[in-house]
């Protein structure tokens, strides 16, 4: 299979130019926040208590594709809509507006949704009659986030529909409020997207460094008005996953009246991603598409499939018993292809990563939760010193002194956006006791059995 990384490092002087706005883009994102608390009031007078009711919330439609060739996508998905039989796909779709929500993290092609899923996509809604088919998403900053939609062609997919991609950075933000919400009273997701009549959510099946894994529920983090602010107010791991609930449950009452919008969930799982995700992680083919209107059920069946247990994953239990949405493999009703002869044992982070609080605080107790703690370290080979890492940490806890590139553990809360946005790998996540091993025990190991191998041969052989 050809391997689907773009061409080395064609990107970075336009990335560099993205990361040198960086500062008037965190003034940009105060500015609508500002704007965005002023109307929280009026907001929270009409807090929507509608009930959330989806679609078959325990349907998830599992299909079999080998590669990303167009017939094979083209073929996979629609296998995929009619196993699932949307109600908005059963007439036309002429006059309606579809969203399709990319993963566009960086311009790393494993670390975003795949354009032959992207455009075949759009091109069945085009043929059902859609005019509308919107494509876009948000990353770190206006600049970066264009970048990215450019050179991993969502741009020219849009191009295509007649529709201009969608920089969530360039539109307003919508404020919500919901009885269900868990993390604050407010949540705020682009105009675009409140506006659309139909969001179909596609994420990546990948593994992340400090979530473990990333799937349909963390892939709405991009709706997010303020990210960085996002990662400081909710550090704590289990709010932070209450928070990507929220941004679901926004999503699903921004639609007029008394109705729940339609949104679906398509993962792109033909090739995937293991080890250390989203930035370090390897390429791994699953050769598959999961489909559902529940992203927990996407998420329950991806991370499965992945050799992973869905109950140790907080995101996904949580919005599922908020909703009554079907959270376990065997509460699910999974058509289409047989899944289990697709599990595989990918390599997955320790799920130590979601231990909450800053690395350097004692927020466990005992030696060993200490040292199965997971911690960000630099490589100073791989690292360029093009500063992104210290210009995108949330909470300043990475500097530049001297000639390195330095990290404080007392402030790391482990959101692990320096490695998202590190164009050279160079923040690699570290176990403790793994990393104690290497540094202290092995060397010393290494020394005392050398010593040994040198006495028994001084002792088999005696110096004369």
């Amino acid at each position: 299979m050809t391997s689907i990384t773009p061409p080395a490092r064609a990107w970075l002087p336009r990335v560099a130019r993205a990361r040198a706005n960086y500062p008037e883009t965190c003034r940009m994102e105060e500015t609508r926040s500002e704007e965005i608390t002023r109307d929280a009031s009026a907001v929270l007078m009409e807090k929507d208590n509608r009930p959330i009711v989806i679609e078959n919330p325990d349907l998830v439609a599992v299909v079999k594709v080998e590669d990303y060739t167009p017939e094979n996508v083209k073929n996979g998905l629609t296998r995929l809509l009619d196993l699932l039989k949307p109600s908005f796909l059963a007439g036309s779709l002429e006059g309606k507006s579809v969203f399709l929500k990319v993963n566009a993290l960086a311009p790393k092609a494993l670390a975003c949704t795949s354009t032959a899923v992207t455009g075949e996509l759009s091109k069945i809604l085009q043929d059902k009659g859609c005019k509308k088919v919107l494509v876009g998403d948000s990353n770190f900053n206006k600049a970066l986030t264009a970048v990215t939609l450019k050179t991993m062609g969502f741009s020219a997919i849009a191009e295509r529909l007649g529709n201009p991609v969608v920089n969530f950075f360039d539109h307003a933000w919508v404020p919500v409020s919901h009885a269900s919400f868990q993390a604050g009273p407010i949540t705020s997701i682009p105009e675009p997207v409140a506006k659309a009549d139909i969001v179909i959510n596609l994420p990546r099946m990948k593994t992340h460094a400090g979530f473990v894994f990333t799937g349909a529920i963390k892939n709405f983090f991009g709706l997010n008005a303020h990210k960085n602010r996002m990662h400081v107010t909710n550090k704590d791991k289990v709010r932070f996953q209450q928070m990507l609930g929220d941004i679901h449950q926004a999503v699903l009452v921004s639609a007029p009246g008394s109705e729940t919008k339609p949104v679906l969930h398509v993962m792109d799982g033909i090739v995937g991603m293991d080890g250390k995700g989203p930035a370090g992680g390897k390429e791994r083919a699953f050769k598959v598409l999961i489909g559902s209107f529940s992203p927990v059920a996407v998420d329950v069946v991806a991370f499965t499939l992945m050799g992973g247990n869905p109950l140790e994953l907080e995101a996904i239990q949580s919005l599922g018993k908020r909703n009554g949405w079907p959270a376990t493999i065997d509460a699910l009703r999974i058509v289409g292809d047989d899944w289990r002869p697709l599990v595989q044992k990918a390599s997955l982070p320790p799920l130590s990563v979601l231990r909450s609080g800053a690395q350097g605080e004692a927020n466990a107790s005992g030696f060993m939760q200490w040292a199965t703690q997971v911690v960000i370290r630099v490589n100073q080979r791989r690292c360029k010193k093009c500063l992104a890492c210290v210009k995108h940490c949330p909470v300043q806890a990475i500097s530049k002194q001297g000639d390195k590139i330095v990290l404080d553990e007392t402030k790391c809360i482990s959101c692990f956006c320096c490695g998202e946005c590190c164009p050279n790998n160079a923040l690699v996540p570290r176990i403790r006791l793994t990393e104690l091993v290497m540094q202290k025990v092995l060397p010393a190991s290494l020394v005392i059995t050398a010593i040994v191998i040198f006495l028994v041969i001084l002792a088999r052989f005696p110096y004369t």
